[in-house]
């Protein structure tokens, strides 16, 4: 639920609800609606998003974020696990400790490299879906099409100016968003 993942970044911020609303011209009642179930506009999520510095995705509860609560169980095997898949620890790179703090910048992270986890909690069996790896840190070949064509188009946009990779990435988030409602 939006309210869930909008109190997760609050808290991780030592602020209320209803302050961080009130900071960006959000009224409380609105926080009460989203309290009761509602989620808000698309600008509104936008503002927020740009606010706690994380993917609208996150708060839309979109790939790779669709199990957050499963994830947060298995928070330490996540981190583990992808320290392993990069050979080292990109992490602290990134200015994120082992148990995942801050949380936006491990969003951003996961956002940037993770497609989707699954993970069977009877098991504990934990299955990692890439995006495509960096090839210095990963030598093999993309294992099917659509990485190797999630490849070539990261190879592409790595080349875009700035300006125009934000132009592409409302697009492709619009054609996600509206994709099979014609």
């Amino acid at each position: 639920m939006f309210y869930d993942r909008y109190c997760i970044l609050c808290d991780e911020l030592k602020m209320s609800p209803s302050s961080v609303a009130i900071q960006n011209n959000i009224s409380k009642t609105s926080v009460t609606r989203w309290k009761n179930g509602a989620t808000p506009n698309l600008n509104i999520i936008k503002k927020i998003a740009v606010f706690f510095q994380v993917p609208t995705s996150f708060l839309l509860e979109e790939k790779p974020f669709t199990n957050w609560n499963q994830m947060q169980k298995f928070l330490p095997a996540i981190i583990f696990a992808i320290k392993n898949e990069f050979h080292g620890d990109p992490f602290e790179k990134f200015g994120i400790s082992d148990d995942g703090k801050p949380i936006n910048k491990l969003i951003i992270f996961l956002s940037s490299c993770v497609d989707y986890i699954d993970i069977d909690e009877k098991t504990n069996a934990l299955h990692i879906n890439y995006f495509v790896i960096d090839k210095e840190t990963q030598k093999k070949e993309p294992a099917t099409e659509r990485d190797k064509l999630a490849e070539e188009t990261n190879e592409l946009f790595s080349k875009l100016p700035l300006d125009k990779k934000k132009q592409a990435l409302e697009y492709l988030r619009f054609l996600v968003e509206h994709q099979g409602k014609q």
